[in-house]
């Protein structure tokens, strides 16, 4: 009866689906997750949202935090996140329901993504086990739970799904696949930069591992120019924020012993008090437990079948992310200077955890021969391994965290404006802390009325007097101009990173504005293109490949 609405082979992303749910059940029950990062997101996500009903589809200036000085971080944090978070506050009128939509959301959708890649090389019932897997992973479930490192999870809900179009566009011909790899790379990018970075060395290495001789000219080709279009789609992203990371502290803090990736190598220091050490160790050992399985026995997989060229390459790309997220790996972070901006090396677990989960599943039938054979004591301690790593997910990462309940979270969500910012996002030209100020302004013995004061545009009117500097309770940035009847007025840094406007003695209504460079407007363009690019190319682009039903 069901099949007359459902059809049987959908039966396995079903599930991969409801597993997605159960992931998020503890949240949806007890409340959201807390975590050392978790009101830092909302810091973004709530004026984010604000700003977005107020007619500004993708702010630049975060107006309310420091004490009502701002900050530019929506320039250099990926919007991804806060785009989700905004709609479905939007949908529900609620933050608390809106951020469990969404990490429900991100939860299934992630699943789904391990499914659809697992399914190019294995049959649907074996890739059903990915997609769980996946949603289980200790590092995944944690990013959620403990961490509060929801962008991260938000990128990982994307990842497999880049790594399902390599592989398809190094197996096929098919425009809808380099669609849909430009696709996936561009969200990956908006939506968390030190998974990008990881991701992105991950998806070249699988790239390379799942080249076929004598197409692999032309698959490189296609792989070069789906990333080529996934950096035009997310390009106003990336063209504001490159040129103007020299005008934030962040190079500064990162010579702190904290976001010094040496420090932050797996299973370099067990007895370490700090927790954040300690937990991530664990949390290493408990994705090698999982993995393990799959790294054993992914060389019996069959090379010469062309579909199973993934699976392996999957088995040896869970093994470079976990030797990357140790010490052996120093002398490649060493001659890479990006990898140092991940900052902290055990993120590479979240690329393990979505091919580990990949080969894991390719690897059950030998491991359904084994049990049935004389490895059967062996079998049984590959399963328990991965047993052992569920078990943690449950116990000391699901049951052990703590949750908000809907008033307590909503309540904490009305203390963040006015609440200072990580240091990393600071103009270079601030000090901390900034001079509190009662009013917007400060123009010495003149009088002046606020005619409107939004987040990247004030209008104020000033009565006539001495020729002064006006000090504005905004810290400086290059893109803030201030003009007076038609005519620009000076604007510089006060020793504390507050603007300083010089005013003429006469009388004066001064606009300060928050004006975006050409570079912006430019790749605004480019991005709308290049989205609909993509889906031109996904809508007409369905050439079939040749059949692998023996794998699909």
């Amino acid at each position: 009866m069901i099949d007359r609405y459902i059809p049987r082979s959908w039966g396995p992303a079903l599930l991969v689906a409801a597993v997605g749910i159960m992931a998020l059940l503890p949240a949806i029950l007890l409340g959201i997750p807390d975590g050392p990062d978790i009101f830092n997101h909302y810091r973004f996500a709530v004026p984010f949202y604000d700003a977005i009903l107020a007619g500004d589809l993708y702010p630049s200036w975060l107006a309310l935090s420091n004490l009502g000085y701002g900050d530019p971080s929506f320039r250099f944090y990926p919007p991804g996140l806060y785009y989700l978070l905004a709609a479905f506050r939007l949908l529900t009128g609620d933050w608390h329901t809106a951020s469990l939509w969404t990490f429900t959301l991100l939860s299934v959708v992630g699943g789904l993504g391990a499914y659809f890649w697992a399914s190019a090389f294995v049959p649907r019932h074996l890739a059903m086990w990915a997609g769980v897997l996946y949603a289980f992973a200790p590092y995944r479930v944690n990013e959620i739970y403990e961490a509060s490192l929801l962008a991260e999870y938000a990128g990982g809900a994307v990842l497999p799904f880049a790594f399902a179009f390599v592989e398809r566009v190094c197996r096929t011909n098919r425009r809808r696949d380099t669609a849909g790899l430009a696709a996936a790379y561009a969200l990956l990018l908006l939506t968390h930069l030190p998974l990008t970075v990881v991701g992105s060395l991950s998806l070249g290495v699988y790239g390379l591992l799942c080249l076929e001789k004598g197409k692999a000219c032309a698959a490189l080709l296609r792989l070069v120019a789906a990333v080529a279009l996934g950096l035009v789609a997310s390009s106003p992203y990336w063209m504001r924020m490159i040129p103007e990371l020299s005008w934030i502290w962040s190079n500064n803090i990162l010579h702190n012993d904290w976001y010094d990736y040496r420090h932050h190598f797996l299973f370099i220091d067990f007895d370490s008090k700090h927790v954040g050490i300690w937990w991530a160790n664990l949390l290493g050992l408990a994705s090698i437990a999982m993995c393990l399985p799959a790294l054993a026995l992914i060389y019996r997989l069959p090379f010469e079948e062309k579909p199973a060229r993934g699976a392996r390459a999957a088995g040896l790309v869970t093994l470079l992310s976990l030797l990357m997220a140790t010490p052996v790996s120093r002398p490649v972070w060493a001659v890479m200077p990006m990898l140092h901006e991940v900052q902290f090396p055990w993120r590479w677990l979240a690329v393990t955890s979505a091919t580990g989960a990949i080969a894991l599943a390719a690897s059950l039938p030998l491991w359904k021969e084994a049990v049935r054979g004389p490895k059967r004591p062996l079998a049984l301690i590959a399963f328990g391994g991965v047993i052992m790593a569920i078990a943690l997910t449950l116990s000391s990462t699901m049951r052990a965290a703590n949750y908000f309940a809907p008033t307590e979270f909503n309540s904490r969500l009305q203390s963040i404006p006015g609440s200072p910012s990580i240091p990393y996002w600071l103009p270079i030209w601030t000090t901390e802390p900034p001079e509190a100020m009662v009013n917007p302004l400060d123009i010495g013995g003149r009088a002046y009325r606020v005619a409107s004061w939004k987040a990247e545009r004030r209008i104020f009117d000033v009565a006539a007097g001495p020729a002064t500097d006006a000090r504005v309770r905004t810290f400086f940035y290059p893109h803030w101009t201030a003009t007076a009847n038609g005519q620009s007025l000076p604007v510089r840094p006060e020793k504390d990173g507050a603007i300083l406007i010089s005013l003429p003695a006469e009388a004066v209504s001064v606009t300060l504005e928050f004006i975006e460079p050409t570079q912006v407007r430019v790749a605004t363009i480019m991005g709308i293109t290049g989205w609909i690019s993509i889906f031109l190319l996904f809508a007409f682009g369905s050439r079939k490949p040749k059949s692998h039903a023996r794998f699909i």
